[in-house]
């Protein structure tokens, strides 16, 4: 009976440290990303789904966010206009929906942006 018992508080300790990330870091899609340095988010292709997280803003290092041709679905949060030093934002090929954020227009930096094949509406 006490191996049963410890093995109980083994699974509850282990999920409860489970997908914690440090301090300074963000928890996307399972994974801990540091807010100061990361700097490229390439997950094209990586069966993503649900909506993209808001805490996506909160990496204000990022310069490239590649979230192509996965299952994410919902709205582009406004939290991604947080992202100035973004320069290139793949969101092409998934099930976006919705009037194209504004906060985009925030995106000082962007050079690159593609959102074809998902349905959103609006003008940039």
């Amino acid at each position: 009976m006490k191996s049963y018992m410890w093995l109980f508080i083994y699974f509850i300790l282990y999920d409860l440290s489970y997908n914690q990330c440090n301090n300074g870091e963000i928890l996307l899609w399972d994974e801990c990303y540091s807010i100061q340095y990361t700097t490229e988010l390439n997950l094209a292709g990586e069966n993503l789904s649900g909506p993209i997280p808001q805490e996506i803003g909160d990496l204000i290092n990022l310069n490239y966010l590649n979230l192509q041709s996965n299952q994410l679905n919902s709205v582009i949060p406004s939290e991604i206009g947080n992202l100035i030093n973004l320069e290139i934002l793949y969101l092409q090929n998934n099930y976006l929906s919705g009037s194209i954020t504004l906060a985009i227009g925030d995106l000082i930096n962007l050079t690159e942006l593609k959102l074809y094949g998902n349905q959103l509406t609006g003008q940039i």
